[in-house]
């Protein structure tokens, strides 16, 4: 449970009541599959859920199994009782980052409660190669590999991007001002990229935030404000050598220049399929 939408929402604390309506209103029969890992849910599950509890852990203290799904040494295991179940290996996993392998827990666990055998889950997550705009690979130019994430709309999600990597890292981030706190996407920002094109709204802070955070970290990021999508993907076309990963992770919503996420996402993969997909032009001035 991280912050979102507090454009609407006065505090964090109404936005997180407002959801826990979902496990508030289940029968005793119905499951509930929250993360073990955030404060929020952890109090659900012992003061809200009416339904039965089943939990995800990506990280057991001690080894210990909750009940539901964790890692534990790289397997996913699931415990019901006394009765432990590998699914599958975390590098059966296709998808990029933490996050991702977290997303595989939570929909193992509702599959398990669901019926479904420990096969069938080993098979569709292992086949799964995820969906439009979430880390989506658009394709790879004069040795750069671009990523549309356009479906990072919260800080949270961005810095869960910037996580997904281990190469040098490009990032494309900055929109529509949901009043979220942007400071830790431009932490993460400053301690991982080695370039950062910022646009929207919000684009004007992070280039500040992040320029801020770097010189504390003693790390020197190159930072380039671009007042349109266009720029910013020729601009990282141009900054970003073999080897990088152009990842186009807002961190903010899209309303102030676009649709919504879905219409982002696909003009961005447009422009680079156009722009850093042309040969020649990937390199050269824009």
């Amino acid at each position: 449970m991280t912050p979102n939408h507090l454009d609407r929402h006065p505090s964090f604390e109404d936005y997180a009541d407002a959801k826990r309506g979902i496990v508030a209103c289940q029968g005793p029969d119905d499951f509930a599959v929250l993360n073990a890992r955030d404060e929020v849910l952890r109090r659900w599950g012992s003061e809200a859920a009416a339904g039965r509890v089943i939990w995800f852990d990506s990280e057991p203290e001690g080894g210990e199994l909750p009940q539901g799904v964790c890692l534990l040494r790289d397997r996913l295991v699931w415990r019901s009782g006394r009765t432990h179940e590998v699914l599958c290996l975390r590098e059966d996993i296709p998808l990029l980052g933490m996050h991702n392998v977290e997303n595989a827990m939570a929909a193992a666990a509702a599959a398990r409660c669901l019926g479904a055998s420990g096969a069938d889950i080993r098979e569709a997550l292992a086949s799964f190669v995820g969906l439009e705009h979430r880390l989506e690979p658009v394709g790879t130019f004069a040795g750069v590999h671009y990523y549309n994430d356009s479906y990072s709309t919260t800080p949270a999600s961005g810095t869960a991007a910037v996580g997904s990597f281990s190469g040098p890292i490009t990032l494309i981030a900055g929109g529509y001002d949901k009043r979220l706190d942007l400071a830790s996407l431009a932490r993460a920002a400053a301690a991982r990229v080695e370039v950062l094109v910022t646009l929207g709204q919000t684009g004007p802070f992070l280039a500040r935030a992040t320029r801020r955070e770097g010189l504390r970290l003693g790390r020197s990021v190159l930072v380039r404000e671009a007042g349109s999508l266009e720029e910013a993907v020729r601009c990282a076309a141009r900054l970003s050598m073999p080897g990088s990963a152009v990842v186009f992770s807002p961190g903010c919503a899209s309303y102030d220049m676009f649709e919504n996420y879905d219409h982002r996402g696909k003009v961005f993969k447009e422009l680079v399929r156009s722009w850093a997909g042309a040969p020649g032009r990937a390199r050269k001035g824009a």
